[in-house]
């Protein structure tokens, strides 16, 4: 009688166990699919960002920055455009700050252009006047872009390793004046893009 007892009693804690080890389980599960969901994201699933058609904007007349140094824009008619209200913000920040800065960039694409939309700021661990160590932006976003607070307009090899090597998005940039963005597909490390405000 004792031995079933105890052996009863064995099995009511290997039970509770089981049991325990299932709820935690259900509840990472739980908890992993909330977030997937949120995120609009799948655990399982290779992502491609998915091409949407732009409606159609109401584009001011091409104001193309002027290009001193050795690189040329894209002669394919591919251009980046900018709501005036982000290119705002993003002047606003390059004029107060002596180190550099850098936003994930939001939008839609079509055959023809880049449209930037949204802008958010990833989370920043360093950062001084020459270098900033970010976190990467999701890859919902369309590219990224860092700040030049020493103007200069190119991307530097240790951005280009970190961003084209590990970020994979489509393009990429740097801010090294007032309405200056300097930004290339991942396609096309060569060549800037054409630039333009939209109101």
């Amino acid at each position: 009688m004792k031995d079933n007892i105890e052996s009863e009693i064995k099995n009511i804690k290997y039970d509770r166990k089981i049991l325990s080890i299932g709820f935690i389980i259900m509840s990472l599960v739980a908890i992993f699919t909330a977030y997937y969901k949120e995120n609009n994201i799948s655990p399982t699933k290779t992502y491609v960002l998915e091409q949407r058609e732009s409606p159609n904007l109401n584009i001011a007349p091409l104001d193309i920055i002027k290009d001193d140094d050795i690189k040329v824009f894209n002669d394919v008619n591919k251009t980046i455009l900018v709501k005036k209200d982000i290119m705002d913000v993003l002047n606003e920040r390059f004029n107060i700050e002596t180190n550099e800065f850098a936003y994930c960039l939001y939008g839609s694409f079509n055959s023809t252009a880049y449209i930037i939309e949204k802008i958010e700021e990833p989370f920043t661990k360093k950062r001084d006047n020459k270098s900033i160590v970010r976190d990467l932006c999701p890859i919902n976003a369309l590219g990224s872009i860092h700040s030049h607070p020493n103007g200069y307009c190119f991307i530097s090899p240790r951005a280009d390793f970190f961003k084209f090597g590990r970020e994979n998005l489509l393009i990429y940039g740097v801010m090294c004046n007032n309405n200056t963005l300097k930004i290339m597909e991942n396609t096309d490390l060569n060549t800037y893009l054409n630039m333009q405000v939209i109101g």
